[in-house]
């Protein structure tokens, strides 16, 4: 199985959230024998600049280190920019996540915003949806 980890995912994991620990369960299966957990280079760039003044210094370099080794780390192409300006999603950023997710074939996206991936052709859930149907 494929996942696709979105970018407030992992933030709620990493800040502890509100339903961080059910986050937390989603990145645990990239543990699981024939499972990868993805996200792409763009969530990993925001979230270095969301968490750059929480997490200083050391500590911000410590989680991205962690998040490399729970995490494949989708590139970000030519491709998968020209098809997210051409899709005009009301999210682009959204956009670039789903050409990224379609790049690595992954079967599912994870979010706690699904209305932002309504365009998607990959199965889109929550955590707890995500829980609900494969834990």
């Amino acid at each position: 199985m494929r996942i696709f980890l979105d970018t407030n995912v992992l933030i709620d994991i990493i800040c502890q959230r509100d339903g961080y620990e059910r986050a937390g369960e989603v990145l645990a299966f990239s543990d699981e024998p024939g499972c990868i957990v993805y996200t792409s280079v763009l969530s990993v760039a925001n979230i270095a600049y969301i968490l750059r003044k929480v997490l200083k210094g050391d500590l911000l370099y410590k989680t991205l280190e962690i998040l490399s080794k729970r995490l494949k780390i989708s590139s970000m192409t030519q491709d998968s920019f020209d098809k997210a300006v051409a899709l005009k999603a009301s999210d682009f950023e959204d956009a670039l996540q789903y050409y990224s997710a379609l790049q690595e074939k992954c079967e599912l996206i994870v979010t706690r915003n699904k209305k932002d991936f309504l365009f998607s052709k990959i199965m889109v859930c929550t955590p707890d949806e995500f829980l609900e149907n494969y834990r």
